[in-house]
């Protein structure tokens, strides 16, 4: 089979047809709106609109202490840790967490407050003191956060502030309202809302832009003069692989009496307290 030749200047109609309705619908194409499957058109909020989400952050007073039992499930990669446990926790940085098993006397006592973490073991006999670092909560906790943001994340706030030296911007997603929190430009934190002005998603972010951690809540409930998530979950990146943390509450109630002492793990008689870095 030969190829067509034509003469440089002389083109067959049907060539110059088809060439006419190619051209036609590359101008039509061209000319058209096209949108990307997928994409979510994305509208600024006004100030008024920011200023009334970032205020419902202020009801928050740090006198305020979550009282609650919870089941607590950790997907860790060094294993899968499930307890249901008394909680205790208010802001900034206390936190109280005690085990109950099913049959028996508690075999696990933590407490956060002053900047230590203080465990008790009674099975073992040991009694641990640190300093409150992230790394020591994991340690005892296998949860790889600040304590300050564990604490804001269990009573449903978030962890950073929008106050200071953060620049807030809103936007319009979908069916949600989002919050970014900027500092140098670099966006720290974002937050999601849901139909009812509640925190759906929480993100956090570090200085190069990588999210470090995921929280969402749901189930929310109304208690201590408020709505508070009844349910959370917790994806965080870390150095050892990814973490999957599920906590549901149990009667949670909000104390506001402003006493710090439920806070407190007297080192039982007998035992000599370990020292951690």
């Amino acid at each position: 089979m030969a190829f067509l030749r034509f003469h440089r200047n002389v083109l067959p109609l049907k060539t110059i047809g088809l060439s006419v309705l190619a051209g036609s619908i590359l101008f039509l194409w061209g000319c058209a709106h096209w949108t990307i499957p997928g994409t979510i058109k994305k509208e600024q909020l006004s100030r008024e609109r920011i200023d009334s989400l970032v205020s419902r952050f202020a009801l928050h007073s740090e006198r305020d202490t979550l009282k609650t039992m919870a089941h607590i499930s950790i997907d860790h990669p060094t294993g899968k840790y499930v307890r249901k446990v008394a909680l205790l926790a208010r802001r900034p940085a206390s936190l109280r967490i005690d085990a109950i098993p099913l049959f028996g006397p508690s075999d696990f006592f933590m407490s956060v407050s002053a900047g230590q973490i203080r465990v008790l073991l009674p099975g073992k006999g040991t009694y641990y003191v640190s300093p409150a670092t992230k790394e020591n909560l994991a340690r005892f906790f296998h949860i790889p956060m600040p304590v300050d943001h564990t604490v804001s994340i269990l009573m449903g706030i978030p962890p950073l502030a929008a106050a200071g030296d953060f620049v807030v911007k809103g936007f319009h997603e979908g069916r949600r309202d989002r919050l970014d929190l900027l500092s140098g430009g670099t966006t720290v934190q974002s937050l999601w809302f849901d139909e009812h002005d509640d925190i759906a998603e929480i993100a956090l972010f570090g200085t190069e832009g990588s999210r470090l951690y995921t929280v969402s809540f749901d189930d929310y409930i109304t208690f201590g003069g408020g709505t508070h998530p009844g349910r959370l979950k917790i994806t965080i990146e870390d150095a050892s692989g990814r973490i999957f943390v599920s906590v549901r509450y149990i009667d949670p109630e909000i104390v506001r009496d402003g006493d710090l002492s439920p806070f407190d793990l007297p080192i039982p008689a007998g035992i000599e307290p370990r020292f951690l870095k």
